[in-house]
């Protein structure tokens, strides 16, 4: 264990911990630099090993073919899983419909919400159920909200809005919010305001790639 140690910091990568904490379970699914595969396979201790996982497009058979961080403590959806959740972030749509490649991708928004399905089955198993309070009402927040919503008008009428505009917007209507029907209804807004710049952001990256 400590000689796997010694040999990966040697090399200038990461020890055992802090390469499970950037490639394990719960983590930014990456694939794996090809210099720690075999530091990887040397700790018989860790949990986590180095896996080739294979995802083909369901249109074209493209394969996207990388080695990933899996545990022993994953089923083997849950394996695919790992992998399919990075090719979301390389402009594949990975979701119940199937997988398909940049090229033969259908309509984001779902994709994105499946990603958001996944990141709230994420936070419930790392923090459990949470019931908070709203918090909700304040004149403070009704005051900021005039201030963004007036802000993101002077924007849109100078050509300079954001999406960090659109999104403190809808964010401070909804913290202006008592009653219970209008905040739900504003918190819907801010969701749909996330995934659009998603989207967005998607869409900047697939038009440089191209």
């Amino acid at each position: 264990m400590e000689n796997h140690r010694e040999t990966a910091e040697q090399l200038g990568h990461m020890s055992v911990e802090e390469t499970s904490t950037a490639y394990g379970i719960g983590a930014s699914p990456a694939p794996l630099p090809p210099s720690l595969v075999s530091a990887i396979l040397r700790d018989e201790d860790s949990p986590y090993y180095p896996s080739k996982i294979v995802v083909f497009c369901d249109d074209c058979g493209t394969e996207d073919a990388r080695d990933y961080m899996v545990s022993t403590e994953q089923t083997s959806a849950e394996r695919l899983e790992v992998a399919r959740a990075h090719l979301r972030t390389q402009g594949w749509q990975c979701d119940y419909s199937g997988d398909y490649c940049p090229d033969h991708r259908t309509n984001a928004t779902p994709q994105i919400l499946v990603e958001v399905g996944y990141e709230r089955t994420r936070q419930d198993s790392k923090f459990g159920e949470q019931n908070h309070p709203d918090g909700t009402g304040l004149p403070v927040y009704q005051h900021s909200a005039r201030r963004y919503r007036d802000h993101a008008e002077r924007a849109a009428a100078s050509g300079v809005l954001a999406w960090r505009d659109v999104l403190l917007e809808e964010v401070h209507e909804a913290l202006a919010e008592s009653d219970p029907a209008k905040l739900r209804a504003e918190l819907v807004q801010v969701a749909a305001v996330a995934v659009a710049w998603v989207e967005a952001i998607d869409r900047r990256q697939a038009a440089k790639e191209a």
